[in-house]
């Protein structure tokens, strides 16, 4: 289990679950835990330019990682703890 991971479970109550994007090496890209919204439990948040670095460092192209973050990652609806990502301003 990675820090990040561990980190964020170790924040949520015994009957409380939340989603991570996989594969692992994605949790480099978790920023935080968001702590309430009124339609949504709480999820796991990550940051765009880092989850987009990640795909940039496993040999992805920038348009291959943006069209497999656009697709995969912004467009995976997995129920009401799905994760979210921000992007900085």
């Amino acid at each position: 289990m990675t820090p990040q991971r561990a980190a964020i479970l170790a924040k949520l109550a015994d009957d409380e679950e939340v989603l991570f994007f996989e594969p692992d090496g994605l949790d480099q890209a978790i920023i935080g835990l968001s702590l309430f919204q009124p339609s949504r439990a709480g999820c796991v948040v990550y940051d765009y330019d880092k989850v987009r670095a990640y795909y940039l460092s496993t040999g992805m192209s920038e348009e291959e990682a943006d069209e497999w973050i656009d697709f995969n990652t912004l467009g995976a609806w997995m129920g009401e703890t799905t994760p979210i990502v921000i992007e900085r301003i």
